[in-house]
């Protein structure tokens, strides 16, 4: 054998040799997971009497105290969360809108990237039909109540493949209309001997789904036990998420772990009650987000941002591009959120808030961290504008109309938002009886 050929043999076996040992040696991925909590309001997170384990929990995590959703509703506030994509670049505009195959989800990315890719899911609508698997080794669907997704997933995890790294999306629904709250209903309803059977007689279909979000027959103290039964329904979760953190026990420990919510609710603000699909008030758009990460320095940020960063950060992870800025890079305020609502498909036998029908009829927001832009379409092409100065009136009941989008420093934010929000005509796929129904139950379509 001659001496060149010798070198290249050699020099062919120490670099096999070091990159095998580099292959040995490199650090493993760190396990991610995902828990979405359906319906869940910002400010119904902290309290220690409402969810004590959340609380704990967050003192060693990072909080971000201005999430928004981009969306009101489940289906579309999800699709942009698992694309980093605007509903109106996905098409993902309707509840019955399937997320299209050719988007890339996290999911696909995780898998793409040597992770097992698991899933429990408690909300119907975001069903494997619907595409809202796309990447996921194993996605389950379960019953509405937490009990059923820890019991689901205390079977799925003993089948996981301990080689690879977990990326696990767990999505609650406890929060959601009919809300679970019979378990801490005693601690928060004013009237605890009394039964409160209203919630019920809606969900069985005894009344209409119309009467609870319009024109509920209850009085002052009626609505009042109403929001202590959504407020129970918190307590119920986070005990959900206390088992869930105990079952998974070192995976939960060693993890990077993420809770948010898809969207918030409305529990009477505006005149819209126990409902959260129609409207792009800040009720319904504002969730709560945090992060824990083994080894990062809590922290509580107020920069305002959205789910898009959050894609961002959990796509950082894997090292991949991010046309977003990641989570832990926000140093300013996102500059312009937009928002959708569902549109007024004829779900409703009654909607006095949406006034037209069709795809064009949907509620969308701009919002800065300083004022925001509501936009409602209505008869004859011209909307209805409504504008708030977020700081002086966070709740947004003061309405400045024209005059206050006049007279804002960001009018050309605004001003210049007003491309195509519809974006693509959607894909909307047919529902037997028996989806209907579902989506009937859980408040979003009349009889």
């Amino acid at each position: 054998m001659n001496t060149h050929l010798r070198r290249i043999l050699i020099g062919t076996a120490i670099t096999l040799t070091l990159l095998w040992l580099g292959g040995c040696t490199r650090e493993r991925q760190p396990d991610v997971i995902l828990i979405v909590a359906d319906t869940l309001r910002h400010d119904h997170v902290g309290d220690p009497q409402v969810t004590p384990f959340l609380e704990t929990w967050s003192r060693d995590a990072i909080v971000y105290r201005q999430c928004r959703s981009f969306s009101s509703n489940t289906n579309i506030a999800m699709a942009a969360l698992w694309t980093g994509k605007l509903p109106s670049q996905t098409g993902v505009l309707t509840q019955v809108t399937p997320l299209p195959q050719k988007e890339t989800t996290l999911a696909e990315s995780y898998r793409g990237a040597g992770y097992e890719t698991l899933a429990v899911v408690a909300n119907p609508v975001l069903s494997a039909r619907k595409g809202f698997a796309q990447g996921f080794d194993h996605y389950r669907a379960t019953g509405l109540g937490g009990d059923e997704v820890l019991a689901s997933l205390r079977s799925l995890l003993p089948q996981r493949d301990r080689t690879k790294p977990l990326f696990l999306y767990v999505h609650l629904m406890d929060t959601h209309f009919p809300y679970n709250s019979a378990d801490y209903a005693q601690h928060f309803d004013p009237q605890p001997s009394q039964p409160f059977t209203y919630f019920d007689e809606v969900h069985r279909g005894e009344r209409p789904i119309e009467e609870l979000l319009f024109a509920p027959r209850l009085d002052e103290a009626g609505l009042a036990r109403g929001r202590a039964h959504y407020k129970a329904s918190v307590r119920k979760l986070d005990e959900v998420v206390a088992t869930l953190a105990a079952d998974l026990g070192e995976t939960w420990r060693n993890a990077h772990v993420v809770f948010t919510a898809d969207h918030g609710e409305s529990l009477g603000e505006h005149g819209y009650h126990f409902g959260h699909s129609l409207l792009t008030y800040d009720v319904s758009l504002h969730v709560p987000l945090m992060i824990k990460v083994p080894g990062r320095q809590p922290a509580t940020v107020d920069w305002l941002v959205n789910h898009h960063h959050l894609h961002a950060e959990l796509q950082q992870i894997l090292g991949g591009p991010a046309d977003r800025t990641p989570l832990s890079l926000v140093t300013a305020h996102h500059p312009l959120h937009r928002a959708w609502g569902h549109p007024n498909l004829g779900q409703f036998n009654v909607n006095p808030f949406q006034p037209t029908v069709g795809m064009k009829s949907a509620w969308r927001s701009f919002a800065t961290h300083r004022e925001k832009l509501i936009v409602v379409p209505q008869p004859g092409g011209i909307p209805r504008v409504s504008f708030f100065d977020l700081i002086t009136d966070p709740t947004e009941f003061r309405d400045l109309g024209q005059d206050g989008l006049a007279a804002s420093k960001d009018r050309h934010l605004f001003l210049g938002a007003g491309e195509n929000a519809e974006g693509k005509t959607p894909e909307v796929i047919a529902i037997d009886e028996a989806e209907r129904e579902i989506l009937r139950s859980l408040g979003y379509m009349g009889q």
